[in-house]
């Protein structure tokens, strides 16, 4: 039984923690032209299934590994747009 939780231990700490350490932050706000925040707007790397959606009141967060990426912002009613993002080593404000 003690190998068990040993084992579940070293599991732990060897596939999700190294994730969690690498991983960077892409925050922002969404708003439309007059500077209005937009809520659940839908914000996702092209490409991939990982995303995210702004708050009540338009700001967002989203943890990713170093590298580049196309972000897709997505919102009924409007234009989609996507923006190009390079994550190195220090958090990016994306507004």
């Amino acid at each position: 039984m003690k190998n068990k939780i040993k084992y579940g231990l070293l599991f732990v700490l060897l596939f999700f923690i190294p994730n969690f350490a690498f991983s960077l932050l892409i925050s922002g706000s969404v708003s439309d032209v007059k500077k209005e925040p937009l809520a659940f707007v839908t914000i996702y790397v092209k490409n991939t299934t990982v995303g995210t959606t702004t708050n009540g009141t338009g700001n967002y967060t989203l943890d990713l590994p170093k590298g580049d990426y196309e972000l897709v912002f997505q919102y009924i009613g409007y234009k989609s747009q996507v923006k190009t993002v390079q994550l190195a080593k220090k958090t990016v404000q994306l507004d």
